[in-house]
């Protein structure tokens, strides 16, 4: 009925008479054509140029007629989507994602409140979890407007050349881009009774990442059980005896899987019960045990470089540099900063653990980070610096970036290396009226050992100690009041209270935190 009495019914009727009256010229009137009226006309040359230009105006209208039929009869058509087209069904309504949902105008507003539907990753077929962009399984999933689904890393680099879907091009831009539910949060969500997951691991890149059931909660390290793994596979023992054994030391709450489930610190050691070449730890211990009663402090500040799956520095211009080093540091704001997302996710994932982390900031370098650990008490500094690195590598995958630490990742051109600053104070430097004293004297055991500490100071530092970009030179101590070129910084706030602790800027990114901690104690208060 509504059809019947609309303005457009009746716009059609109209343009059916139109059409009527130019195509049959001569029924002038109504009254003519019901009753088949003609007139005699005695001009019949003149007829047909009259009637000619009726004629066509009456076909225009005839077509123009057929097209806004054709428009007003889709909606009752039934719809078949394309065979390419992928239908999926979403908090149980199939949709269209290549196609606009008509319907989604009119859908109840509760619906947006319905929970995410996750779909089990085994029930996707393989080429349907892969990026087109980069031929492989999708990591950090994410979604254009269109549908179309690629990895967060590669969505990110394209829409810096074209504001468009790679594939049906459609307008999208980075702001649009909307990240998919994580596959794994249903899993993750699932009931596993009273059992406990506890994960060990010691280091960034060689240590082994080796999970194990416990069945009850952890409350003390002495109940967690030795462990081992393959030692050949990470350099640490020949092939012919390949177990090193895995002890635990400390353990953190796990941010992965929550609840009362464990992060595990385990020192390594030979089969003959002997520490591992690797295991720094062991050393640090009994250095920190014989000077508890210094009660030495530690508090480092870990640089880094965020690097994509393409190996460029996450961010950085397809080709080319960014703009020089000036606006990154400490920076806010696109274009500036780069991957503040996966930082942040790591500063909440350390607060979760129970490692005391202090703070974090971007550095000088674009693409460069840092986050500080600390103050922390002896041997908790290796070990909460450690598994800082271990939650920083793993949150990064998510994100199909790769976390580098080597200190000079460019040798060529203005840009900063990364360091890990070691900041350190006894309860003597930190003793109103002698703590200044007590800072100079450990300051000249130090550079007695100048030598000794660089070589345990990390790999490639001579890459980065040149005397440039806020580092002393290699082959040179030196110290200084707030003098950021030099060995040795003392805090200008320290020299005026006049006790506190002191900076040692020699440390590159990619130290042991054991050894290098270890070695301080051991100059400064062992000797």
């Amino acid at each position: 009925m509504e059809l019947l009495i609309s303005d457009t019914t009746w716009d059609i009727a109209r343009t059916l008479n139109l059409i009527a009256f130019y195509l049959g010229s001569k029924f002038h009137t109504i009254k003519n054509r019901i009753f088949n009226i003609r007139y005699i006309d005695t001009s019949a040359s003149e007829q047909p140029r009259i009637d000619k230009p009726f004629e066509i105006l009456g076909y225009m209208l005839s077509i123009r007629l057929a097209i806004q039929v054709a428009s007003l009869a889709k909606p009752y058509l039934p719809k078949v989507p394309s065979v390419e087209a992928p239908i999926v069904a979403i908090d149980g309504r199939e949709m269209n994602l290549l196609e606009k949902n008509e319907k989604e105008e009119n859908d109840d507003i509760d619906a947006l409140n319905d929970e995410y539907t996750c779909i089990p990753q085994n029930d996707i077929a393989d080429p349907q979890r892969k990026c087109i962009l980069c031929l492989e399984t999708r990591k950090a999933t994410s979604a254009m407007l269109c549908g179309h689904l690629y990895c967060w890393y590669c969505l990110e680099n394209w829409l810096r050349e074209k504001n468009e879907c790679p594939l049906c091009r459609q307008h999208t831009t980075l702001k649009d881009v909307i990240p998919v539910p994580d596959l794994l949060a249903h899993y993750m969500a699932l009931d596993q009774g009273e059992s406990i997951q506890a994960e060990c691991g010691l280091a960034l890149e060689t240590s082994p990442d080796t999970p194990q059931t416990c069945s009850k909660k952890i409350t003390d390290i002495k109940e967690l059980k030795e462990w081992n793994f393959d030692g050949s596979s990470t350099n640490q023992a020949p092939g012919h005896d390949s177990d090193i054994y895995l002890r635990p030391a400390a353990f953190f709450r796990d941010p992965f899987r929550g609840g009362d489930n464990i992060l595990v610190i385990a020192e390594c050691y030979n089969s003959d019960g002997t520490p591992n070449k690797t295991n720094y730890r062991h050393y640090a211990k009994k250095a920190m045990d014989l000077v508890k009663d210094e009660d030495p402090w530690f508090g480092i500040e870990q640089e880094y470089t965020l690097f994509g799956a393409d190996g460029a520095p996450y961010g950085w211009p397809k080709g080319g540099y960014p703009a020089p080093q000036g606006p990154y540091y400490c920076g806010v704001g696109a274009g500036k900063v780069f991957a503040r997302d996966l930082v942040e996710a790591h500063y909440r994932a350390c607060l979760y653990a129970g490692i005391n982390i202090s703070g974090i900031n971007a550095e000088v370098m674009p693409s460069q980070w840092e986050f500080q650990v600390g103050p922390c008490a002896g041997i908790d500094m290796g070990d909460h610096l450690t598994l800082a690195r271990f939650l920083l590598a793993r949150i990064a995958e998510d994100w199909g970036i790769s976390i580098s630490l080597h200190p000079k990742p460019f040798t060529s051109g203005e840009w900063n290396g990364a360091g890990c600053h070691t900041n350190y104070s006894t309860s003597k430097t930190r003793a109103p009226g002698v703590g200044l004293q007590a800072i100079e004297e450990m300051i000249k055991k130090l550079e007695s050992k100048h030598a000794e500490h660089i070589e345990a100071y990390g790999d490639d530092n001579e890459l980065r100690l040149t005397g440039k970009h806020e580092t002393g030179n290699i082959a040179d101590f030196s110290s200084g009041v707030a003098n950021r070129g030099c060995s040795i910084r003392i805090p200008r706030h320290v020299a005026h209270q006049g006790y506190g602790y002191f900076e040692d800027r020699r440390p590159a990114s990619n130290i042991d935190p054991y050894r290098v901690t270890g070695l301080i104690v051991n100059t400064t208060l062992i000797n």
